[in-house]
């Protein structure tokens, strides 16, 4: 998907953003990050809130008007994970050396948890036969091989298993308090 699609996506999904809960949700987090910084060191600019707000808009969400093309795993992805991405590079660029180890620490939680990422989208890809998000979430209309059902399946549990790492939680958290 280039830019210039992206673009348009998002052009049908302007209601999305502003109407939808998950795009109010985003725009009083938006705001509460702009109004007060959480971590006084570790400062995010605007654009941090901002990229999963837009991938929220293009998620095949239940009661929403449907959008003319399908938003790809690869592209929701990237965009609810540039916060994270963009907090580790600055944790990675401090001066500080506990902070540069935290923000190792968080690389390492992060890899964990793109790879099951990964392993999950692919197995969820397979099982749908696209990677379009819309086919991926639907259930199948027809009776499917066994095969793929528990392909499905294991890629949901993948996707369960995935968020501890990619969120920071339990014994992958970056500093424990």
């Amino acid at each position: 998907m280039n830019p210039g699609e992206l673009l348009g996506l998002l052009g049908l999904a302007w209601p999305r953003l502003f109407l939808y809960p998950a795009g109010l949700a985003a725009l009083l987090l938006a705001t509460v990050l702009r109004r007060r910084d959480v971590r006084p060191t570790l400062s995010l600019p605007l654009h941090a809130a901002a990229m999963p707000w837009l991938g929220l808009a293009l998620l095949p969400l239940p009661f929403a008007r449907p959008l003319g093309r399908g938003v790809d795993l690869l592209v929701a992805v990237a965009l609810l994970e540039w916060p994270q991405l963009l907090a580790l590079r600055l944790l990675l660029r401090a001066a500080n050396p506990a902070t540069r180890a935290a923000g190792i620490r968080r690389l390492a939680a992060e890899v964990n948890g793109l790879v099951l990422l990964a392993l999950a989208g692919l197995a969820l890809a397979t099982a749908a036969g696209t990677f379009d998000l819309a086919p991926m979430m639907r259930l199948p209309a027809t009776a499917r091989p066994p095969e793929l059902e528990a392909l499905r399946w294991l890629g949901a549990l993948g996707l369960i298993a995935a968020l501890p790492p990619l969120l920071g939680l339990g014994p992958f958290a970056a500093s424990q308090t």
